[in-house]
């Protein structure tokens, strides 16, 4: 589930995840929110590295609820480059990998791709 802050996807990951029997979700803001020292705003341009870290905590985190049976719903912003990344990986152990994408479309409309 990724898209812009305050399109919703906290909300819909939750509703995704409580409808599937074995299931969790992964908040990327609680990986995030996790860096005691050296935190840098994620909109700086120097916040690469800690994307990358970031990002590689989530992914071995969901891939291995996945490879332990629960549909892992990932609630954060990955999309275009961690989406990527993280299909790879699951592909790369058998595990299959979907996406949505929430976006503001205009004032009170949601739109779903």
């Amino acid at each position: 589930m990724s898209g812009p802050g305050g399109v919703g996807k906290s909300t819909v990951s939750r509703f995704v995840a409580a409808a599937l029997d074995r299931s969790v979700v992964v908040d990327t803001d609680a990986f995030l929110g996790s860096i005691v020292r050296g935190w840098v705003d994620p909109n700086r341009p120097e916040a690469s590295q800690q994307h990358e870290a970031v990002g590689a905590a989530f992914a071995v985190s969901a891939i291995t609820f996945a490879a332990h049976g629960y549909a892992a719903v990932v609630d954060g912003y990955v999309f275009p480059d961690g989406a990527h990344g993280l299909a790879t990986a699951c592909a790369a152990r058998n595990l299959a990998c979907h996406y949505v994408v929430l976006a503001a479309y205009r004032a009170g409309a949601l739109v779903v791709s």
